[in-house]
């Protein structure tokens, strides 16, 4: 849930909070360096992807009829449409990191005063991205966080959510992560999570990408929550003159489309 859907800020265009606005505007205003696959076809009709890095804004747009593969692709889809924008919640200073953590708590908060989210023993991000946007979640939230998982990644561009500590007992753990598209690390993070023996109460993410992620992990964890969706994000971005009508077009073509 989004905060749209609180009448505190329903005169927002977008739903967003002040939190969330400002959030946004870093978005599409801050300079990071982005990790991205690019696709190229082979003369057989397969694909191959290769791995680069440029500085992009935080929420950024494709260049070129190369960009943007992501977790779909190297999963097992790598003939789907590609993204025409990408989400890039790595490499973030401190500045936005802090901000993320406002965000994640005054959406955990809402729900908490509501009574509907019974508080954890502690939170965990899954990795890479997760990790450091939950230990901004903690100290803003005061939630301890322990890192439970670890990341296997090969030349391929495939990954594997793997045990990283010792066997639970049943305590009760918030996961946390960076964004959701259609769920697949999510959800290997939970089976792995409630392997190792810890009751998965409830999972947050700062983004859903909206291309059916959440619907997947709200069968398997009863409390699924997004700070903001990506349509929030690139309505905000045109109203704010961040991005053009024509980017702002393509990309809600790719999510109809995705959907």
């Amino acid at each position: 849930m989004t905060a749209e859907t609180t009448s505190e800020h329903n005169f927002h265009p977008e739903g967003l909070t002040s939190n969330q606005e400002k959030l946004a505007l870093m978005f599409f205003d801050t300079k990071t360096l982005g990790k991205t696959r690019r696709r190229f076809q082979n003369p057989d009709a397969s694909y191959r992807f290769e791995g680069t890095s440029r500085e992009m804004a935080i929420i950024d747009f494709a260049r070129d009829e190369f960009e943007f593969a992501i977790t779909e692709h190297i999963m097992g889809k790598p003939e789907a449409p590609l993204a025409p924008f990408f989400i890039n919640l790595r490499n973030l200073s401190p500045e936005v990191l802090h901000q993320v953590g406002v965000v994640l708590n005054e959406l955990v908060s809402f729900f908490e005063r509501e009574g509907h989210l019974p508080g954890p023993d502690f939170c965990a991000g899954i990795p890479k991205a997760g990790v450091p946007i939950a230990n901004a979640y903690a100290k803003i939230s005061g939630i301890p966080m322990v890192e439970i998982f670890d990341k296997e990644e090969n030349s391929d561009g495939t990954r594997r959510i793997l045990h990283k500590k010792e066997s639970g007992n049943g305590e009760n753990i918030r996961l946390i992560d960076d964004l959701v598209s259609q769920g697949i690390t999510k959800l290997e993070s939970v089976r792995e999570a409630q392997e190792m023996g810890y009751h998965i109460g409830s999972f947050f993410v700062l983004v859903d990408r909206q291309q059916g992620g959440i619907e997947k992990l709200k069968e398997v964890v009863t409390d699924v929550k997004a700070a903001m969706t990506i349509t929030q994000i690139l309505n905000f971005g045109l109203r704010n003159q961040r991005l053009d009508k024509k980017l702002y077009d393509r990309a809600v073509s790719y999510l109809l489309k995705a959907t």
